[in-house]
């Protein structure tokens, strides 16, 4: 986990989500910084399917009569994404994404208040309408890791918790060189929508204390957004 703090009252909070240690540092955080207001990285489908797991995964039937309905592809891409988050959780003792709740549980413990601040669900789905080929592409980058990389996957996730700086730019640039269009849909369009979601909370609540828990590969993108955003606002007062 890796915390950037902005104006004195803004702490960046990027996490892994399949990492245990993650899930500790964001409750001792929020209970010892006790924000005002605490922002997750989720929207409200993704909470309430992120209380409902194991179930929130769409069975192999569900992913068939889909192909009905033309997203066939990308509930596939969704399910295997799903189903290789769970096997490292798994190995972890965590479920993917429980750090998000983790998050919820403390603001409330400390009378925060709570905002989703990721991009809905649907609109990330539909977006990868545009991106056929190199869907197929990680589909294929998935299944190979379902049968036989997770270990690999393992080592290189504790490898991010311990090393950041080292191993992040160097996954994030293999992640945009591979499957640019993906990167550009599920990191640079969110890491826009939840910059604006957090500057709109800055300026809303002037002078209160702001948690934002995302994940790490969001961390640098948001941080050099929200950081632009304020220093044109400064030059255009000067």
């Amino acid at each position: 986990m890796q915390i950037e703090v902005l104006f004195d009252r803004l702490f960046l909070v990027g996490t892994i989500h399949v990492s245990p240690e993650s899930k500790r540092r964001v409750r001792d955080l929020i209970l010892e910084k006790k924000p005002e207001i605490v922002a997750v990285e989720l929207d409200q489908g993704r909470y309430e399917a992120l209380l409902e797991q194991p179930k929130a995964t769409l069975s192999f039937g569900e992913l068939l009569l889909s192909a009905r309905q033309g997203s066939f592809s990308t509930n596939l891409m969704v399910w295997l994404i799903s189903h290789l988050e769970q096997g490292l959780g798994e190995e972890f003792g965590v479920i993917p994404g429980e750090e998000m709740l983790v998050a919820i549980k403390s603001a409330k413990e400390t009378g925060s208040k709570i905002f989703f601040v990721d991009q809905p669900l649907p609109i990330t789905l539909q977006r990868f309408q545009s991106v056929g080929l190199e869907k197929n592409r990680l589909i294929i980058e998935l299944v190979k890791g379902i049968l036989g990389a997770e270990k690999d996957i393992s080592y290189s996730l504790l490898d991010l918790e311990t090393n950041p700086n080292d191993i992040l730019p160097e996954f994030m640039g293999t992640l945009h060189k591979k499957f640019p269009g993906i990167s550009r849909i599920l990191i640079q369009e969110r890491d826009a929508y939840i910059s604006k979601r957090i500057i709109s909370l800055l300026n809303t609540f002037p002078e209160k204390k702001i948690v934002a828990v995302i994940g790490l590969g969001h961390l640098n993108g948001i941080k050099k957004r929200i950081n632009a955003h304020f220093s044109k606002h400064h030059e255009q007062n000067i």
